[in-house]
């Protein structure tokens, strides 16, 4: 029916006879109606409800006064005290968190499993459909001046104080719900410190190292792709603090169609145009195949993981180049050791190298 919200205030059951129906009257004092299309929440008494019940949400032809309307049946319209206001004690804002994200999961037709004991760090396995599950931590966020707080790690009270304890490898990601927002975020676990801040709004003086919360909503980064989620802003900011903490001038182009991202001050009036780009070891190695080298002097290569910056001449390899971050099983004179590329020992370059 168009406009309205029906549900059943009866139980079904089926066996050999046929389907019977039990009204829940005596059982239950309320029901919580949750509508998937509208993201709404609804309270209703018991006793209202005989077989069924309609809330009207569009406005009806006939203004009838036996109406219900939706609105008069909104959760927190109808539930008294804090939890309507929002201020729950830390632990039940958790609860209502946590039973808020799993909500959200399964309407994405996403797989859970929660552990059967509190023993765990995480919250829940969430599958991504290909049997890989990832152990995620479910956290509440904040909005202050635009941008969206949470804390990485988890906090308990005894005779000292607060103590706190970072997660370290007992959880693979964290899913934040802010409730003012209405949104969801996944960000990695090793991808920050203690202390996360995701920016929502522009500020007055925009830095490259910001991380921008649309980079890490959740619908666009499930499932996993195994790599940290990292604000493309974000890792540019990290590459021009590389070259400006050598002493080097660093400029960003004007032009945002062109290949490189800043131009970096060689030596005096000689500038080189730089891409830089994420990268993570695998295997031992990190691996550089860009789509193009055209209009590029220099590859900077921002690895997270190992806390390091490493500069490749564009002229050094044709389509992709690999440098070794482990020792190998065996000596190779073949392999470029990570070390020999390092910025700080690459940078500047000699007066040969190209230069605009």
């Amino acid at each position: 029916m168009t406009g309205v919200i029906i549900f059943d205030g009866i139980s079904r059951r089926t066996n050999t006879s046929g389907s019977s129906y039990h009204s829940y009257r005596g059982d239950v004092d309320c029901f919580l109606v949750v509508c998937i299309d509208l993201n709404g929440l609804y309270f209703v008494e018991a006793d209202e409800v005989n077989t069924n019940k309609s809330l009207r949400v569009d406005p009806a032809n006939n203004d009838h006064p036996e109406i219900n309307w939706a609105e008069d049946y909104e959760f927190d319209n109808q539930w008294p005290g804090d939890v309507a206001d929002g201020n729950l004690p830390p632990h039940r804002r958790g609860d209502a968190t946590e039973a808020l994200v799993i909500a959200e999961l399964l309407k994405r037709e996403i797989s859970i499993a929660i552990p059967p004991t509190d023993n765990e760090r995480y919250d829940l396995l969430a599958g991504t459909g290909e049997n890989d599950y990832y152990r995620i931590q479910i956290k509440t966020g904040w909005l202050a001046d635009g941008v969206i707080h949470f804390q990485g790690v988890s906090s308990h009270t005894n005779s000292q104080g607060n103590m706190y304890k970072p997660y370290d490898d007992d959880v693979d990601y964290f899913i934040i719900y802010v409730p003012t927002v209405e949104e969801l975020y996944l960000v990695g676990e090793h991808e920050f410190g203690r202390r996360i801040t995701l920016r929502l709004d522009t500020p007055d003086t925009v830095h490259y190292n910001i991380n921008w919360a649309e980079d890490f909503e959740f619908d666009r980064n499930w499932p996993p792709s195994g790599r940290p989620i990292i604000s493309r802003q974000s890792v540019i900011g990290v590459g021009i603090s590389a070259f400006v903490d050598l002493g080097s001038e660093v400029t960003r182009p004007v032009d945002d169609s062109v290949a490189y991202d800043i131009l970096v001050e060689g030596n005096p009036l000689k500038y080189h145009r730089v891409a830089i780009v994420p990268s993570w070891p695998s295997r031992g190695c990190l691996r550089l195949k860009p789509e193009t080298c055209a209009g590029i002097d220099y590859f900077l290569m921002i690895c997270r993981d190992l806390g390091a910056e490493y500069l490749i001449d564009a002229d050094e390899f044709d389509r992709s180049i690999s440098l070794r971050v482990e020792p190998p099983e065996k000596p190779d004179p073949t392999i470029r050791d990570a070390r020999e590329y390092e910025l700080a020992r690459r940078w500047p370059p000699n007066a040969r190298d190209r230069h605009l």
